[in-house]
Protein backbone atom coordinates (compact mmCIF):
# COMPACT_ATOMS: atom_id res chain seq x y z
CA UNK A 1 0.00 0.00 0.00
CA UNK A 2 2.73 2.47 1.04
CA UNK A 3 6.32 2.31 2.31
CA UNK A 4 6.25 0.32 5.58
CA UNK A 5 7.74 2.85 7.98
CA UNK A 6 7.07 2.70 11.69
CA UNK A 7 3.95 4.65 12.43
CA UNK A 8 4.36 7.78 14.58
CA UNK A 9 1.53 8.98 16.77
CA UNK A 10 0.69 12.67 17.18
CA UNK A 11 1.03 14.50 20.47
CA UNK A 12 3.56 16.81 22.08
CA UNK A 13 6.06 16.74 19.23
CA UNK A 14 3.29 16.89 16.66
CA UNK A 15 2.08 20.09 18.29
CA UNK A 16 5.56 21.57 18.21
CA UNK A 17 6.00 20.47 14.61
CA UNK A 18 2.78 22.19 13.64
CA UNK A 19 3.83 25.37 15.42
CA UNK A 20 7.19 25.34 13.71
CA UNK A 21 5.61 24.81 10.31
CA UNK A 22 3.22 27.70 10.81
CA UNK A 23 5.54 30.14 12.54
CA UNK A 24 9.11 29.43 11.43
CA UNK A 25 12.12 31.40 12.59
CA UNK A 26 11.86 35.11 13.31
CA UNK A 27 12.24 37.14 10.14
CA UNK A 28 12.49 34.03 7.95
CA UNK A 29 11.17 34.28 4.39
CA UNK A 30 9.16 31.22 3.44
CA UNK A 31 9.65 29.49 0.10
CA UNK A 32 6.74 28.42 -2.08
CA UNK A 33 4.90 25.34 -0.80
CA UNK A 34 6.34 22.00 -1.89
CA UNK A 35 4.72 20.71 -5.08
CA UNK A 36 4.11 17.04 -4.39
CA UNK A 37 0.97 15.07 -5.28
CA UNK A 38 0.61 12.23 -2.78
CA UNK A 39 -2.70 10.58 -3.62
CA UNK A 40 -4.47 7.86 -1.63
CA UNK A 41 -4.25 4.25 -2.79
CA UNK A 42 -7.15 2.52 -4.50
CA UNK A 43 -8.44 0.06 -1.89
CA UNK A 44 -11.74 -1.51 -0.90
CA UNK A 45 -12.29 0.49 2.27
CA UNK A 46 -14.33 -0.94 5.12
CA UNK A 47 -15.14 0.89 8.38
CA UNK A 48 -12.31 0.33 10.83
CA UNK A 49 -11.88 3.71 12.49
CA UNK A 50 -13.08 4.39 16.00
CA UNK A 51 -15.27 7.54 15.96
CA UNK A 52 -14.00 10.28 18.22
CA UNK A 53 -16.06 10.34 21.44
CA UNK A 54 -18.02 13.36 22.53
CA UNK A 55 -16.77 15.63 25.29
CA UNK A 56 -19.55 14.68 27.73
CA UNK A 57 -19.00 10.96 27.08
CA UNK A 58 -15.28 11.17 27.84
CA UNK A 59 -15.72 13.23 31.00
CA UNK A 60 -18.41 10.88 32.30
CA UNK A 61 -16.35 7.78 31.54
CA UNK A 62 -13.38 8.94 33.60
CA UNK A 63 -15.41 10.66 36.33
CA UNK A 64 -16.78 7.23 37.30
CA UNK A 65 -13.51 5.32 36.84
CA UNK A 66 -12.63 3.05 39.77
CA UNK A 67 -8.89 3.64 39.34
CA UNK A 68 -8.20 -0.03 38.70
CA UNK A 69 -9.82 -1.51 35.61
CA UNK A 70 -9.23 0.57 32.48
CA UNK A 71 -12.22 1.35 30.24
CA UNK A 72 -12.26 0.67 26.47
CA UNK A 73 -11.19 -2.93 27.18
CA UNK A 74 -7.80 -1.60 28.22
CA UNK A 75 -6.77 -1.05 24.57
CA UNK A 76 -3.52 0.94 24.72
CA UNK A 77 -4.12 3.30 21.80
CA UNK A 78 -7.79 3.82 22.64
CA UNK A 79 -7.01 4.66 26.28
CA UNK A 80 -4.21 7.07 25.29
CA UNK A 81 -6.49 8.83 22.80
CA UNK A 82 -9.26 9.01 25.40
CA UNK A 83 -6.92 10.58 27.95
CA UNK A 84 -5.86 13.16 25.40
CA UNK A 85 -9.53 14.06 24.78
CA UNK A 86 -10.13 14.18 28.54
CA UNK A 87 -7.27 16.62 29.09
CA UNK A 88 -8.46 18.77 26.20
CA UNK A 89 -11.95 18.85 27.73
CA UNK A 90 -11.13 19.21 31.42
CA UNK A 91 -7.64 20.70 31.45
CA UNK A 92 -5.36 20.52 34.46
CA UNK A 93 -8.17 19.12 36.65
CA UNK A 94 -7.88 15.80 34.80
CA UNK A 95 -4.09 15.51 35.10
CA UNK A 96 -4.15 13.32 38.21
CA UNK A 97 -6.65 10.94 36.60
CA UNK A 98 -4.45 10.72 33.52
CA UNK A 99 -1.38 9.92 35.65
CA UNK A 100 -3.21 7.10 37.47
CA UNK A 101 -4.51 5.68 34.18
CA UNK A 102 -1.00 5.72 32.66
CA UNK A 103 0.35 3.85 35.69
CA UNK A 104 -2.35 1.17 35.36
CA UNK A 105 -1.74 0.98 31.61
CA UNK A 106 2.00 0.44 32.18
CA UNK A 107 1.35 -2.20 34.81
CA UNK A 108 -1.17 -4.20 32.75
CA UNK A 109 -0.07 -3.72 29.11
CA UNK A 110 3.44 -4.87 28.17
CA UNK A 111 3.28 -2.80 24.95
CA UNK A 112 2.99 0.43 26.98
CA UNK A 113 6.54 1.02 28.16
CA UNK A 114 8.06 3.39 30.66
CA UNK A 115 9.32 5.43 27.70
CA UNK A 116 5.77 5.70 26.33
CA UNK A 117 4.56 6.94 29.71
CA UNK A 118 7.37 9.49 29.91
CA UNK A 119 6.67 10.83 26.41
CA UNK A 120 2.93 10.97 27.08
CA UNK A 121 3.62 12.92 30.26
CA UNK A 122 5.66 15.47 28.29
CA UNK A 123 2.84 15.60 25.73
CA UNK A 124 0.27 16.35 28.44
CA UNK A 125 2.30 19.07 30.13
CA UNK A 126 3.02 20.92 26.89
CA UNK A 127 -0.60 20.73 25.74
CA UNK A 128 -1.77 22.10 29.08
CA UNK A 129 0.83 24.88 28.96
CA UNK A 130 2.54 23.65 32.14
CA UNK A 131 6.02 24.41 30.81
CA UNK A 132 7.37 25.33 34.24
CA UNK A 133 6.40 21.86 35.51
CA UNK A 134 8.03 20.28 32.46
CA UNK A 135 11.24 22.14 33.26
CA UNK A 136 11.11 21.50 37.01
CA UNK A 137 10.71 17.76 36.48
CA UNK A 138 13.58 17.82 33.92
CA UNK A 139 11.59 15.51 31.70
CA UNK A 140 13.36 16.54 28.51
CA UNK A 141 16.75 15.99 30.18
CA UNK A 142 15.62 12.51 31.24
CA UNK A 143 14.40 11.74 27.72
CA UNK A 144 17.74 12.89 26.29
CA UNK A 145 19.73 10.81 28.76
CA UNK A 146 17.91 7.58 27.94
CA UNK A 147 15.07 7.05 25.43
CA UNK A 148 16.40 9.56 22.86
CA UNK A 149 19.38 7.30 22.24
CA UNK A 150 17.23 4.60 20.64
CA UNK A 151 13.59 5.73 20.21
CA UNK A 152 12.60 7.69 17.08
CA UNK A 153 9.63 9.24 18.88
CA UNK A 154 11.80 10.26 21.84
CA UNK A 155 14.30 11.82 19.40
CA UNK A 156 11.43 13.73 17.84
CA UNK A 157 10.12 14.97 21.21
CA UNK A 158 13.55 16.00 22.47
CA UNK A 159 14.53 17.49 19.11
CA UNK A 160 11.53 19.84 18.95
CA UNK A 161 11.98 20.74 22.63
CA UNK A 162 15.59 21.80 21.95
CA UNK A 163 14.60 23.71 18.81
CA UNK A 164 11.95 25.68 20.70
CA UNK A 165 13.59 25.87 24.15
CA UNK A 166 10.61 24.08 25.69
CA UNK A 167 11.39 22.62 29.11
CA UNK A 168 15.11 22.88 28.39
CA UNK A 169 17.65 25.44 27.16
CA UNK A 170 17.36 26.10 23.43
CA UNK A 171 19.96 24.30 21.29
CA UNK A 172 19.10 24.33 17.59
CA UNK A 173 22.17 22.36 16.45
CA UNK A 174 21.51 19.46 18.80
CA UNK A 175 17.78 19.60 18.12
CA UNK A 176 18.31 19.25 14.37
CA UNK A 177 20.72 16.36 14.89
CA UNK A 178 18.02 14.49 16.80
CA UNK A 179 15.39 15.25 14.16
CA UNK A 180 17.70 13.98 11.41
CA UNK A 181 18.19 10.71 13.30
CA UNK A 182 14.45 10.44 13.94
CA UNK A 183 13.61 11.22 10.29
CA UNK A 184 15.90 8.49 8.98
CA UNK A 185 13.89 6.09 11.14
CA UNK A 186 10.71 7.19 9.33
CA UNK A 187 9.29 9.63 11.90
CA UNK A 188 6.64 11.66 10.07
CA UNK A 189 6.86 14.86 12.15
CA UNK A 190 10.65 14.97 11.85
CA UNK A 191 10.46 14.36 8.11
CA UNK A 192 7.95 17.18 7.61
CA UNK A 193 9.96 19.64 9.70
CA UNK A 194 13.18 18.88 7.83
CA UNK A 195 11.33 19.11 4.51
CA UNK A 196 10.07 22.58 5.47
CA UNK A 197 13.48 23.82 6.53
CA UNK A 198 15.19 22.40 3.42
CA UNK A 199 12.50 23.92 1.20
CA UNK A 200 13.15 27.29 2.85
CA UNK A 201 16.83 26.98 1.89
CA UNK A 202 18.32 25.92 5.22
CA UNK A 203 21.33 23.58 4.97
CA UNK A 204 21.05 20.85 7.62
CA UNK A 205 24.06 18.77 8.54
CA UNK A 206 23.63 15.11 7.65
CA UNK A 207 20.40 15.70 5.70
CA UNK A 208 20.32 15.60 1.90
CA UNK A 209 16.84 14.29 1.05
CA UNK A 210 14.81 16.42 -1.36
CA UNK A 211 11.82 18.14 0.28
CA UNK A 212 9.29 16.48 -2.05
CA UNK A 213 10.67 13.01 -1.26
CA UNK A 214 10.74 13.78 2.47
CA UNK A 215 7.05 14.78 2.35
CA UNK A 216 6.20 11.62 0.41
CA UNK A 217 8.03 9.49 2.99
CA UNK A 218 6.32 11.35 5.85
CA UNK A 219 2.85 10.89 4.39
CA UNK A 220 3.61 7.23 3.73
CA UNK A 221 4.67 6.83 7.36
CA UNK A 222 1.47 8.49 8.54
CA UNK A 223 -0.71 6.10 6.57
CA UNK A 224 1.11 3.05 7.93
CA UNK A 225 -1.05 0.09 8.80
CA UNK A 226 -4.84 -0.03 8.76
CA UNK A 227 -5.89 0.20 12.39
CA UNK A 228 -8.59 2.00 14.40
CA UNK A 229 -6.49 5.20 14.50
CA UNK A 230 -5.71 5.38 10.77
CA UNK A 231 -8.36 8.02 10.07
CA UNK A 232 -6.69 10.56 12.35
CA UNK A 233 -3.43 10.11 10.47
CA UNK A 234 -5.09 10.28 7.07
CA UNK A 235 -6.90 13.46 8.10
CA UNK A 236 -3.52 15.06 8.86
CA UNK A 237 -2.51 14.46 5.25
CA UNK A 238 -5.86 15.76 3.99
CA UNK A 239 -5.54 18.92 6.06
CA UNK A 240 -2.04 19.58 4.69
CA UNK A 241 -3.50 19.71 1.18
CA UNK A 242 -6.59 21.61 2.33
CA UNK A 243 -4.59 24.36 4.07
CA UNK A 244 -1.53 24.39 1.80
CA UNK A 245 0.97 25.47 4.47
CA UNK A 246 3.76 23.02 3.62
CA UNK A 247 2.63 21.30 0.44
CA UNK A 248 0.93 23.11 -2.43
CA UNK A 249 -2.76 23.54 -1.71
CA UNK A 250 -4.78 20.99 -3.67
CA UNK A 251 -8.47 20.72 -2.82
CA UNK A 252 -8.97 17.72 -5.09
CA UNK A 253 -6.29 15.66 -3.31
CA UNK A 254 -7.58 16.81 0.10
CA UNK A 255 -11.07 15.65 -0.88
CA UNK A 256 -9.70 12.25 -1.96
CA UNK A 257 -7.97 11.70 1.40
CA UNK A 258 -10.99 12.86 3.40
CA UNK A 259 -13.17 10.56 1.30
CA UNK A 260 -10.90 7.59 2.07
CA UNK A 261 -11.05 8.47 5.77
CA UNK A 262 -14.84 8.67 5.59
CA UNK A 263 -15.01 5.31 3.84
CA UNK A 264 -12.88 3.90 6.65
CA UNK A 265 -15.53 5.10 9.10
CA UNK A 266 -14.67 8.67 10.17
CA UNK A 267 -17.86 10.80 10.30
CA UNK A 268 -15.96 14.10 10.62
CA UNK A 269 -14.12 13.30 7.39
CA UNK A 270 -17.52 12.56 5.81
CA UNK A 271 -18.65 16.04 6.86
CA UNK A 272 -15.54 17.52 5.26
CA UNK A 273 -16.28 15.73 1.97
CA UNK A 274 -19.84 17.10 2.03
CA UNK A 275 -18.48 20.61 2.67
CA UNK A 276 -16.09 20.33 -0.27
CA UNK A 277 -18.98 19.49 -2.58
CA UNK A 278 -21.20 22.17 -1.06
CA UNK A 279 -18.63 24.88 -1.75
CA UNK A 280 -17.35 23.28 -4.98
CA UNK A 281 -14.09 25.23 -4.91
CA UNK A 282 -11.26 23.40 -6.64
CA UNK A 283 -13.31 20.28 -7.36
CA UNK A 284 -16.20 19.36 -9.62
CA UNK A 285 -19.38 19.39 -7.56
CA UNK A 286 -21.21 16.08 -7.25
CA UNK A 287 -24.53 16.31 -5.44
CA UNK A 288 -24.80 12.56 -5.01
CA UNK A 289 -21.44 12.47 -3.26
CA UNK A 290 -22.52 15.43 -1.12
CA UNK A 291 -25.72 13.66 -0.04
CA UNK A 292 -24.00 10.33 0.59
CA UNK A 293 -21.37 11.70 2.93
CA UNK A 294 -23.62 14.26 4.61
CA UNK A 295 -26.06 11.44 5.37
CA UNK A 296 -23.18 9.40 6.81
CA UNK A 297 -22.13 12.29 9.04
CA UNK A 298 -25.70 12.87 10.22
CA UNK A 299 -26.19 9.16 10.95
CA UNK A 300 -23.08 9.30 13.14
CA UNK A 301 -24.85 11.81 15.42
CA UNK A 302 -23.02 14.94 14.31
CA UNK A 303 -25.59 17.60 15.18
CA UNK A 304 -24.38 20.16 12.65
CA UNK A 305 -24.56 17.52 9.89
CA UNK A 306 -28.12 16.61 10.86
CA UNK A 307 -29.10 20.29 10.72
CA UNK A 308 -27.48 20.73 7.31
CA UNK A 309 -29.19 17.61 5.94
CA UNK A 310 -32.48 18.82 7.37
CA UNK A 311 -32.10 22.06 5.41
CA UNK A 312 -31.70 20.06 2.20
CA UNK A 313 -34.94 18.15 2.85
CA UNK A 314 -36.68 21.37 3.87
CA UNK A 315 -35.67 23.20 0.71
CA UNK A 316 -36.21 20.27 -1.64
CA UNK A 317 -33.26 21.41 -3.73
CA UNK A 318 -31.20 18.20 -4.09
CA UNK A 319 -33.93 15.78 -3.04
CA UNK A 320 -37.70 15.79 -3.16
CA UNK A 321 -38.96 18.07 -0.41
CA UNK A 322 -39.86 16.12 2.72
CA UNK A 323 -40.98 18.31 5.61
CA UNK A 324 -41.44 15.34 7.93
CA UNK A 325 -37.86 14.16 7.35
CA UNK A 326 -36.58 17.72 7.80
CA UNK A 327 -38.48 17.97 11.08
CA UNK A 328 -36.87 14.72 12.33
CA UNK A 329 -33.39 15.91 11.42
CA UNK A 330 -33.83 19.36 12.99
CA UNK A 331 -35.17 17.78 16.17
CA UNK A 332 -32.24 15.35 16.25
CA UNK A 333 -29.76 18.20 15.72
CA UNK A 334 -31.37 20.11 18.59
CA UNK A 335 -31.19 17.04 20.85
CA UNK A 336 -27.48 16.71 20.00
CA UNK A 337 -26.88 20.30 21.12
CA UNK A 338 -26.50 21.92 17.71
CA UNK A 339 -27.52 25.56 17.77
CA UNK A 340 -29.09 25.55 14.30
CA UNK A 341 -31.37 22.60 15.07
CA UNK A 342 -34.01 24.41 17.16
CA UNK A 343 -33.75 27.55 15.04
CA UNK A 344 -34.44 25.80 11.74
CA UNK A 345 -37.07 23.63 13.40
CA UNK A 346 -38.92 26.77 14.50
CA UNK A 347 -38.70 28.20 10.97
CA UNK A 348 -40.08 24.95 9.56
CA UNK A 349 -42.92 24.73 12.09
CA UNK A 350 -43.96 28.30 11.32
CA UNK A 351 -43.88 27.63 7.59
CA UNK A 352 -45.81 24.35 7.87
CA UNK A 353 -48.37 25.51 10.43
CA UNK A 354 -52.00 25.11 9.41
CA UNK A 355 -53.22 27.06 12.42
CA UNK A 356 -54.42 23.95 14.28
CA UNK A 357 -53.81 23.61 18.03
CA UNK A 358 -51.29 20.81 17.38
CA UNK A 359 -49.34 22.94 14.89
CA UNK A 360 -49.37 25.91 17.26
CA UNK A 361 -48.10 23.70 20.08
CA UNK A 362 -45.25 22.40 17.91
CA UNK A 363 -44.29 25.93 16.92
CA UNK A 364 -44.34 27.13 20.53
CA UNK A 365 -42.21 24.18 21.66
CA UNK A 366 -39.62 24.79 18.92
CA UNK A 367 -39.47 28.52 19.67
CA UNK A 368 -39.02 27.80 23.38
CA UNK A 369 -36.08 25.55 22.54
CA UNK A 370 -34.56 28.29 20.38
CA UNK A 371 -35.18 30.87 23.11
CA UNK A 372 -33.26 28.73 25.63
CA UNK A 373 -30.08 28.74 23.54
CA UNK A 374 -27.07 30.48 25.15
CA UNK A 375 -27.26 33.31 22.59
CA UNK A 376 -30.79 33.00 21.14
CA UNK A 377 -31.85 34.76 17.94
CA UNK A 378 -33.84 37.88 18.69
CA UNK A 379 -36.48 36.99 16.11
CA UNK A 380 -37.29 33.71 17.89
CA UNK A 381 -37.69 35.55 21.20
CA UNK A 382 -40.11 38.06 19.70
CA UNK A 383 -42.13 35.39 17.90
CA UNK A 384 -42.43 33.44 21.15
CA UNK A 385 -43.51 36.59 22.96
CA UNK A 386 -46.32 37.14 20.45
CA UNK A 387 -47.43 33.51 20.80
CA UNK A 388 -47.73 34.00 24.59
CA UNK A 389 -49.72 37.18 24.00
CA UNK A 390 -52.11 35.39 21.65
CA UNK A 391 -52.55 32.27 23.81
CA UNK A 392 -52.58 33.79 27.31
CA UNK A 393 -53.85 37.29 26.61
CA UNK A 394 -51.92 40.52 26.08
CA UNK A 395 -51.91 41.58 29.71
CA UNK A 396 -51.81 38.16 31.39
CA UNK A 397 -48.62 37.31 29.47
CA UNK A 398 -47.05 40.73 29.88
CA UNK A 399 -44.36 39.69 32.39
CA UNK A 400 -43.19 36.83 30.13
CA UNK A 401 -43.34 39.04 27.08
CA UNK A 402 -41.35 41.85 28.63
CA UNK A 403 -38.63 39.39 29.73
CA UNK A 404 -38.38 37.98 26.19
CA UNK A 405 -38.34 41.43 24.60
CA UNK A 406 -35.63 42.70 26.94
CA UNK A 407 -33.57 39.60 26.16
CA UNK A 408 -34.07 40.13 22.43
CA UNK A 409 -32.84 43.71 22.67
CA UNK A 410 -29.79 42.58 24.64
CA UNK A 411 -28.96 40.12 21.87
CA UNK A 412 -29.79 42.51 19.03
CA UNK A 413 -30.31 46.13 20.19
CA UNK A 414 -31.56 47.29 16.77
CA UNK A 415 -34.07 44.51 16.23
CA UNK A 416 -37.15 46.29 14.87
CA UNK A 417 -39.71 43.68 15.93
CA UNK A 418 -38.45 43.80 19.52
CA UNK A 419 -38.40 47.60 19.54
CA UNK A 420 -41.96 47.68 18.21
CA UNK A 421 -43.24 45.20 20.78
CA UNK A 422 -41.49 47.07 23.60
CA UNK A 423 -43.20 50.27 22.48
CA UNK A 424 -46.57 48.50 22.49
CA UNK A 425 -46.03 47.34 26.07
CA UNK A 426 -44.69 50.68 27.31
CA UNK A 427 -47.59 52.56 25.69
CA UNK A 428 -49.96 51.02 28.22
CA UNK A 429 -48.21 52.84 31.06
CA UNK A 430 -47.92 56.24 29.37
CA UNK A 431 -50.17 58.36 31.60
CA UNK A 432 -48.74 61.79 30.76
CA UNK A 433 -48.37 63.57 27.44
CA UNK A 434 -44.57 63.58 27.82
CA UNK A 435 -44.41 59.83 28.43
CA UNK A 436 -46.70 59.17 25.47
CA UNK A 437 -44.75 61.42 23.09
CA UNK A 438 -41.48 59.78 24.14
CA UNK A 439 -42.79 56.34 23.11
CA UNK A 440 -44.34 57.76 19.94
CA UNK A 441 -40.92 59.20 19.07
CA UNK A 442 -39.46 55.69 19.29
CA UNK A 443 -42.06 54.46 16.79
CA UNK A 444 -41.38 57.41 14.51
CA UNK A 445 -37.69 56.59 14.69
CA UNK A 446 -38.47 53.07 13.49
CA UNK A 447 -40.32 54.52 10.53
CA UNK A 448 -37.42 56.85 9.74
CA UNK A 449 -34.83 54.09 10.01
CA UNK A 450 -36.62 51.34 8.11
CA UNK A 451 -39.91 52.61 6.75
CA UNK A 452 -41.73 49.70 8.43
CA UNK A 453 -45.49 49.95 7.87
CA UNK A 454 -46.23 48.14 11.14
CA UNK A 455 -44.87 51.09 13.09
CA UNK A 456 -47.06 53.42 11.00
CA UNK A 457 -50.15 51.37 11.83
CA UNK A 458 -49.18 51.35 15.51
CA UNK A 459 -48.85 55.16 15.49
CA UNK A 460 -52.33 55.54 14.03
CA UNK A 461 -53.81 53.44 16.86
CA UNK A 462 -51.77 55.31 19.46
CA UNK A 463 -52.92 58.78 18.39
CA UNK A 464 -56.51 57.67 17.88
CA UNK A 465 -56.98 55.66 21.09
CA UNK A 466 -54.06 55.80 23.55
CA UNK A 467 -52.85 59.37 23.65
CA UNK A 468 -53.78 61.26 26.84
CA UNK A 469 -55.33 63.76 24.38
CA UNK A 470 -57.04 61.12 22.21
CA UNK A 471 -58.48 61.19 19.72
CA UNK A 472 -55.76 63.24 17.94
CA UNK A 473 -57.41 63.00 14.53
CA UNK A 474 -54.92 65.14 12.60
CA UNK A 475 -51.94 63.07 13.65
CA UNK A 476 -53.92 59.88 13.07
CA UNK A 477 -54.79 61.05 9.55
CA UNK A 478 -51.16 61.98 8.88
CA UNK A 479 -49.85 58.50 9.66
CA UNK A 480 -52.71 56.90 7.75
CA UNK A 481 -51.74 58.92 4.69
CA UNK A 482 -48.04 58.04 5.13
CA UNK A 483 -48.90 54.36 5.24
CA UNK A 484 -51.03 54.66 2.09
CA UNK A 485 -48.11 56.26 0.24
CA UNK A 486 -45.87 53.44 1.50
CA UNK A 487 -47.84 50.83 -0.47
CA UNK A 488 -50.56 49.78 1.91
CA UNK A 489 -51.95 47.11 -0.40
CA UNK A 490 -49.63 44.13 -0.76
CA UNK A 491 -49.10 42.44 -4.11
CA UNK A 492 -49.92 38.77 -3.58
CA UNK A 493 -49.22 35.88 -5.98
CA UNK A 494 -49.59 32.12 -5.97
CA UNK A 495 -46.53 29.95 -6.69
CA UNK A 496 -47.66 29.41 -10.32
CA UNK A 497 -48.23 33.14 -10.75
CA UNK A 498 -44.75 33.85 -9.39
CA UNK A 499 -43.18 31.42 -11.90
CA UNK A 500 -45.08 33.07 -14.76
CA UNK A 501 -44.14 36.51 -13.50
CA UNK A 502 -40.44 35.60 -13.31
CA UNK A 503 -40.58 34.40 -16.92
CA UNK A 504 -42.20 37.66 -18.12
CA UNK A 505 -42.03 40.37 -15.42
CA UNK A 506 -44.14 43.52 -15.59
CA UNK A 507 -41.75 46.42 -14.73
CA UNK A 508 -44.50 48.39 -13.00
CA UNK A 509 -45.36 45.46 -10.72
CA UNK A 510 -41.63 44.91 -10.06
CA UNK A 511 -41.32 48.52 -8.93
CA UNK A 512 -44.37 48.15 -6.67
CA UNK A 513 -43.04 44.96 -5.09
CA UNK A 514 -39.65 46.56 -4.50
CA UNK A 515 -41.23 49.54 -2.82
CA UNK A 516 -43.36 47.34 -0.59
CA UNK A 517 -40.36 45.17 0.30
CA UNK A 518 -38.40 48.22 1.39
CA UNK A 519 -41.31 49.16 3.67
CA UNK A 520 -41.27 45.76 5.34
CA UNK A 521 -43.99 43.79 3.53
CA UNK A 522 -43.01 40.18 4.14
CA UNK A 523 -44.86 38.83 1.08
CA UNK A 524 -43.05 41.31 -1.16
CA UNK A 525 -39.68 40.47 0.40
Amino acid sequence: MTPNFRRQRGGFAASLATSALLIGSAGQAFAAPIDVAFEPPAIDATPVCVPRPGKAEVIDRWANWDGKTLPLNGDTNAVRDDLRYLLNASGEDALMTARKAMAVLHATNPDYTETDAMLDQADQLINLGLLDVLEEQKLIDTILAGPAKTSARAQEVAGFALLNGTGIAKDEKRGLELLVTSAYSGNANALLELARRSNDGQVIAGWNIEPSLAVTLAFGSLVGEIDPQICERINRIANRYRIGDLVRQDTAIAEQWFRLSADLGDPIAAWQVAQFHTLAEGIEKDNQVLLRYLTQAAAAKLGYAAAALGRIYDRGALVERDAARARELFAEAAALGDRNGPIWLAVLEEKESDGSPAAKARLQKSLEAAANLPNPPATALVKLARIYMDSEGRWAAEEKVRTLVDKALQVEPNNQEAQLLKAEIDMRYATTTQEFLSIAAQLESLVADSGTTEAMTRLQTAFLCQSPNAPETERYAYWREVEAVAANSTVEMTEDEIRAFVADPDPFVVAEIQGQALYGRQESV
